[in-house]
């Protein structure tokens, strides 16, 4: 089986649908929004050109997924209020990209606890 991702228009991406469960294949997961379409999906490796040319008539991409299947999560600290570290969400999104499902846990250090409004008890746990 080849796990692939497809990003496209909701226009027809029925069609790719369809097609993924002919060939045998079965879908791990849509998001679907009113302007794009993520599909991650495994099909055996003789519907993969099928697939390809399907994806060609309906305008989308095609993209393989070596890590479907795999929850990450990623840890790291944070000095900010309201927001991860750069280094933090481009690294969550590559994983992503590459079909993972990933959790994100920033932990207050410094100033960020201060800002947090942790408990003293919250605070010697961390420490």
């Amino acid at each position: 089986m080849e796990f692939m991702i497809f990003r496209g228009a909701p226009y027809r991406h029925d069609w790719v649908t369809d097609l993924i469960e002919d060939v045998g294949g079965f879908i791990v997961s849509i998001d679907l929004t009113s302007t794009e379409v993520v599909m991650i999906f495994a099909v055996p490796k003789e519907g993969v050109s099928k697939i390809e040319g399907m994806v060609k008539i309906v305008h989308g991409e095609l993209m393989p997924a070596p890590l479907t299947g795999i929850e990450i999560i990623m840890v790291s600290p944070s000095y900010a209020r309201h927001h991860a570290p750069v280094p933090h969400c481009n690294l969550i999104e590559g994983l992503r990209e590459s079909g993972a499902k990933v959790n994100s846990l920033v932990m207050g250090r410094g100033v960020g606890l201060t800002i947090s409004q942790m408990s003293a008890m919250e605070m010697r746990r961390l420490a």
